[in-house]
């Protein structure tokens, strides 16, 4: 199976470095594509003196859905991973990638079949559970998905699919409304809630709970179609598996930060998360999308989550597929603007103006006017910082909501006019050593 591994970096050389050093021990035969820019610490002569990097891109946007657009363009894979400077992968990642989206035909079959022993008995289309090995199995429509199914005990097939370990997620009790992380409201876009990552780093993580399992309560018989009324029927995905992920281990002070799946259920389409600083995309699904949306600045990931969702491709979750970052700090602060606009844009742009999307923007708006009076009255902000963040929070619902209804007709098939395709001038150098 032909990999490709891109990295995007700004002004990280250090971190950089130990990331380049495990690619090269742990994935050598995977092509490395490193988009810089626009770094000013030496980044530039680094890369180009290691010989494991074969393509070096020089962009000059400070925008991380730029730099895995610009590393997509050059990429040859059939699978294209995107993984954070600032993460280390573990010896376990190559291989579980291999795992997880490297299976033969002869195997898919029996993979069916153990899926929907394991998962539509228990809840139906929709839903998630885990095997003995804590990876998730997903039924979505027409095909259950199997990411490991080689290690589910032969008993389950007989019906019992009790198992050593959790049998749902998280241990939630799971039905087609109702998410397995829903009890966690900061759960993110599954990119390590405690990460700190740069300013320019998409930090979803840090926005309160993007779609509630409620957003979709009782529109399960309304569930929106026009994406997939208007694909063409050989752009449908039908359930294959077209993203593997895998958890992300943060150092902290206190300690180590980790994730697990996560998954909503939005307009009656159920969505699975992804971490974008740690995850593998079969090439014909980011072409079918048109990649990453350009106009975000936070929340590109789970954009794109919703897009692959609307197609019926399906994520996959591996725990062998880990990485590691060696040094962490605790948050660099939330941009309340950015992420009240990546949010309504995101909801406008993948769902229309419907009554659940409105209530899920008021909701946000409630709840951030919920935390700042409290945060003021508990003198931990300035009635003028209060104010200030109820004019940033309702800016950016507004803002967003007007700019993703204008994507949403702009792009009435693949939902992304800022994508992939809308430009050809991402690269200011390329070195290519191929």
């Amino acid at each position: 199976m032909d990999l490709s591994v891109v990295v995007p970096t700004l002004n990280g050389r250090a971190q950089l470095t130990r990331c380049l050093d495990a690619l090269s021990e742990h994935a050598p035969d995977a092509e490395i594509i490193v988009v810089n820019g626009p770094s000013t610490d030496g980044t530039t002569g680094m890369v180009r003196e290691r010989a494991e990097v074969d393509v070096l891109v020089e962009i000059a946007d400070r925008n991380l859905n730029v730099a895995r657009n610009a590393g997509l363009d050059h990429a040859r894979g059939e699978w294209v991973a995107f993984v954070s400077d600032e993460y280390s992968i573990e010896p376990s990642w190559r291989s579980a990638v291999d795992e997880a989206i490297g299976t033969d035909e002869a195997d898919d079959g029996r993979a069916s079949r153990l899926a929907d022993a394991l998962v539509d008995p228990l809840a139906g289309a929709g839903a998630t559970v885990t095997d003995a090995t804590r990876t998730v199995l997903t039924y979505s429509k027409r095909l259950a998905v199997r990411v490991k199914a080689d290690d589910v005990a032969e008993d389950a097939i007989a019906g019992d699919t009790s198992t050593d370990d959790d049998t749902l997620v998280n241990g939630a009790s799971v039905d087609e409304g109702t998410s397995p992380d829903s009890d966690a409201d900061d759960a993110g876009d599954g990119e390590s809630t405690a990460q700190g990552q740069k300013g320019e780093s998409e930090q979803d993580g840090d926005e309160a709970s993007e779609e509630r399992d409620g957003t979709g309560s009782g529109e399960e018989s309304e569930r929106s179609t026009d994406e997939l009324a208007r694909s063409d029927p050989d752009e449908r995905a039908d359930g294959l598996p077209a993203v593997v992920t895998g958890p992300v281990h943060r150092e902290l002070i206190g300690g180590t930060t980790t994730q697990s799946p996560e998954s909503r259920v939005v307009a009656g389409r159920s969505v699975e998360y992804f971490n974008p600083d740690n995850v593998a995309v079969r090439r014909d699904a980011l072409n079918v999308t048109d990649g990453f949306d350009e106009y975000l600045q936070v929340g590109g990931a789970r954009d794109l989550a919703h897009r692959l969702a609307a197609r019926e491709y399906a994520v996959t979750w591996n725990r062998g597929l880990c990485v590691r970052g060696e040094y962490g700090a605790d948050g660099t602060g939330r941009d309340l603007r950015w992420d009240a606009r990546s949010l309504s844009y995101r909801l406008v742009k993948n769902y229309g103006v419907r009554p659940t999307v409105l209530g899920r923007l008021a909701e946000r708006a409630a709840g951030d006017g919920f935390s700042g009076t409290r945060g003021a009255v508990r003198g931990e902000l300035s009635i003028s910082q209060w104010l200030a963040a109820a004019r940033d929070v309702t800016a950016g619902l507004v803002l967003g909501t007007v700019d993703g209804f204008r994507a949403r007709w702009r792009d009435r098939e693949r939902r992304n006019p800022n994508g992939r395709s809308s430009r050809a001038d991402r690269a200011v150098e390329v070195y290519d050593r191929r």
